[in-house]
């Protein structure tokens, strides 16, 4: 008979392993490898991916045995200014290398805990979310307070964050990340992305150093500064990696559970650092966003106060920088942000230039132009817009080879369910015309002129019975 002392060390050392599988999921070759796949995907021509390709399985294992070890540290990112859309953005791109061990981290330890403790309207950085997936939910919402009510009335209440990524709290966070899994080894792997986000602020004085969580700060004011490192900030994550965007997520997830769960709100949403909370009640509203004030200044998050607003829903009011009508019918207009047909003309007259000095075709111009045209068309109720920017193109660079799109204005979801249902019986007629005529072309005094694979018409006794 085995002895008891033998059983019981089996039994430990398979405890033990299932632990170190748990506490390992990013020291897998394997979780590793598809980080680096997803990496690579579209990437394929820059130097550091190549590079990187040439000898992938090397440098994963090595970065494999760095991770087992605890050895593993972050390299410097390289940063540079980003003009998005009307927006100034100082972006801190991580090399190819730590790219693949955040994604990892990110896709093994944080998103599938992560994603059980927010709520659905929750719509940014993460798979079949989006701005698309916000704006539709935002509509969802109009729509159903306006059935709900029987006119366009209510208010609607925006919030947005000021400096929202350069303001996170590293220690807030960490002890966010931390409830999300009970191994060492993982936290300490989170708690190594995150304080190498932390900023030198060696410029400030004691004085403004010791009021600097109090303060919102403004990585754009100190764009490249390299101090002596004596004083790091232990706030604001980097734009660009996957673990400062599971930050941006979940960080406010007591904001959302609050409105969502305790007070009940049906038509609340949060898009990154935007917001909104639809009402018929406005007192309940101011009250609202003074619970939310309160709320953010316990996260050490600033909310900004010029756009944070109750807006009523019979005027029109923007988000995601959509215009939006509420028509007293219910009919929800989206206009196009002057913004984008300033910036698309601009580009129109860059693709003239360009064509006249022979740095582009006119085929690939006209391709660029169809694929905005398209976007424009599906997104916003701008058929006038589109108009006037074709005779533009035309007038500018000249006719298409193609002809366009119809500048059809864009259908609402009943109308076209019934544009369906009246093609499905349209073409169901049609098939039933030419069933008859195929019927009436078949001779009914003879089974000869049956196609031999219809057995309807034959007897039993051709088919061997009696």
């Amino acid at each position: 008979m085995r002895s008891v002392t033998t059983v019981t060390a089996r039994y430990a050392a398979f405890a033990l392993l299932i632990v170190g599988i748990i506490m390992n999921r990013v020291a897998d070759m394997n979780v590793l490898l598809s980080a680096y796949d997803q990496c690579r995907s579209g990437k394929d021509w820059k130097y550091s991916a190549q590079k990187y390709e040439a000898a992938a399985l090397l440098e994963t294992n090595r970065l494999l045995g760095q991770i087992e070890s605890g050895s593993y540290r972050p390299s410097k990112c390289s940063e540079f200014i980003l003009h998005e859309r009307g927006h100034v953005r100082d972006v801190k791109a991580p090399i190819f290398v730590d790219r693949i061990a955040a994604k990892a981290h990110n896709q093994a330890v944080l998103l599938p805990e992560l994603r059980k403790k927010i709520i659905y309207d929750n719509g940014s950085s993460m798979k079949n979310r989006g701005n698309d997936f916000a704006k539709r939910r935002f509509e969802t919402h109009i729509r159903k307070h306006f059935r709900q009510r029987g006119d366009n009335g209510g208010y609607v209440l925006f919030a947005d964050f000021t400096k929202y990524f350069d303001n996170i709290p590293h220690k807030l966070l960490k002890e966010q990340f931390h409830e999300l899994t009970d191994s060492p080894e993982e936290n300490a792997l989170t708690d190594v992305f995150i304080d190498s986000y932390r900023v030198d602020v060696s410029y400030m004085t004691n004085e403004e150093f010791a009021d600097s969580m109090n303060v919102p700060y403004n990585s754009l004011e100190h764009v490249g500064y390299s101090g002596t490192g004596d004083k790091m900030l232990e706030k604001s994550v980097n734009i660009g990696t996957e673990t400062s965007q599971s930050a941006g997520v979940y960080l406010p997830h007591r904001i959302d559970n609050y409105f969502k769960i305790v007070r009940g709100e049906k038509y609340y949403a949060r898009y990154s650092d935007d917001l909104y909370i639809i009402n018929d009640d406005k007192e309940l509203l101011e009250q609202y966003r003074d619970d939310l004030l309160q709320m953010a200044k316990e996260l050490d998050i600033f909310i900004n106060p010029k756009k944070t607003r109750i807006v009523p829903l019979n005027k029109p009011f923007v988000w995601l920088k959509t215009e939006y009508i509420l028509m007293k019918s219910g009919r929800l207009i989206r206009l196009m942000p002057h913004e984008a047909i300033a910036r698309e003309r601009r580009r129109i007259k860059k693709y003239a230039k360009l064509i006249s000095d022979g740095r582009i075709t006119k085929k690939e111009s006209d391709n660029w132009y169809r694929s905005w045209r398209r976007s424009a068309m599906l997104n916003y109720d701008c058929y006038k817009a589109i108009g006037d920017m074709d005779k533009l193109y035309i007038l500018l660079i000249g006719k298409f080879e193609k002809p366009l799109v119809s500048r059809r204005r864009r259908r609402s979801g009943k109308s076209v369910r019934r544009r369906r249902r009246i093609d499905r019986l349209r073409r169901e007629r049609k098939h039933d015309k030419t069933e008859n005529h195929c019927e009436a072309m078949v001779s009914c005094d003879g089974f000869e002129d049956a196609p031999p694979w219809d057995n309807t018409q034959n007897s039993g006794a051709d088919r061997g019975g009696n």
